[in-house]
């Protein structure tokens, strides 16, 4: 049999190197170890220092229910997305501040990049923003100019072929400048016309749509709302937070919206209380909107069996697409299975 690289131990090695090469660049990892990823086409061995379950040796998880009752099951419960809108490549103290508190305590942000800022971004700027790439981050396409009119914005009122060169050149800088591709649009202001759609289907790179009606079946559609800001950088008082948040906690994804560039240092120690207060009422699980996208597709595609009180093989080789590995406890090891029989 072919030898296979553990490419989950790769990473972990590949992030050891980076930790040492910068330490004022962000580094954390979402939610839990960096190097817990698992691959399509897999199977991996976790063990843990003691049990995290009683049910007996031997017990199958599988079936999106069974799996929320297994040691993944921080991946079941339902996800938060910090949604935070109108980063320019060139980073302000403001951003830089939002980033150092959730890197601090590993959580995972999605910003909103602007993206015609990438022309005039400086090395250190751009060095910044593909080391926040990362598992933990997501950077989406938040327009290319990020026009707002009281009678236009840069997704109503101009051509179809307007809107569909502005997603164009915003994923070409993007590739060009930082190597990525982008997954996820939300439009300025929340604004779009009829063009819209199409112009989103004439880019088939995107394939998650942050809007205001989660009716739509095209493309894959995350409802936002207003239950953190009252208006963009307006925090609400938190009594009016925590209403909103209750009123929302129904919907499959809760979203919160912020604009952290508009904040004052204030700010930011109020948005922690709201976070806090929503992780530990409603014990839901950070993410970012395409990787949701991607959990979505395949979440019912695994299969774990237990093999002793503390051991569990992972089965992802029904997946299609790789996964950071949210766990009940800390593992004492993770490796994959496959490589653990060819190096032996």
């Amino acid at each position: 049999m072919r030898y296979r690289p553990n490419l989950a131990l790769l990473i972990g090695f590949g992030l050891i190197c980076f930790f040492a090469s910068s330490c004022e660049d962000p580094t954390r990892s979402f939610n839990s170890n960096p190097s817990l990823v698992i691959e399509p086409g897999f199977q991996y061995r976790v063990v843990f220092d003691n049990p995290v379950d009683s049910l007996a040796s031997g017990q199958l998880f599988e079936g999106i229910t069974g799996l929320a009752a297994s040691p993944i099951a921080p991946m079941y419960q339902k996800p938060l997305i910090i949604k935070a809108d109108d980063l320019l490549a060139r980073i302000s103290p403001n951003w830089r501040s939002f980033i150092r508190w959730a890197d601090s305590h590993s959580y995972t942000l999605s910003l909103g990049l602007i993206c015609n800022s990438l022309a005039s971004a400086s090395a250190t700027d751009l060095k910044y923003l593909r080391n926040l790439n990362r598992w933990q981050n997501e950077l989406w396409l938040h327009g290319w100019d990020h026009e707002v009119g009281n009678n236009i914005a840069e997704f109503s009122g101009h051509s179809l072929a307007y809107q569909t060169t502005h997603l164009k050149e915003s994923i070409k800088w993007a590739e060009a400048k930082l190597g990525l591709e982008l997954r996820t649009f939300g439009p300025p202001g929340n604004r779009f016309d009829s063009f819209t759609s199409a112009a989103f289907l004439a880019n088939p790179q995107l394939k998650v749509w942050f809007h205001t009606d989660d009716s739509l079946n095209f493309p894959y559609v995350i409802k936002i709302g207003w239950i953190v800001e009252s208006s963009a950088g307006e925090l609400r008082p938190f009594d009016q937070f925590r209403e909103e948040l209750h009123r929302n906690s129904d919907d499959d994804v809760i979203i919160f919206q912020v604009h952290p560039a508009e904040w004052e240092e204030s700010d930011l120690g109020q948005f922690r209380e709201m976070v806090d207060y929503a992780l530990e009422t409603f014990d839901l699980w950070l993410t970012t909107p395409y990787a949701y996208y991607k959990w979505r597709y395949d979440m019912a595609n695994l299969v774990i069996l237990k093999v002793t009180e503390t051991e569990y093989i992972i089965d992802s080789r029904s997946l299609v697409y790789p996964h950071q590995l949210e766990l009940v406890a800390e593992p004492a090891s993770f490796y994959s299975v496959e490589s653990i029989r060819e190096n032996s």
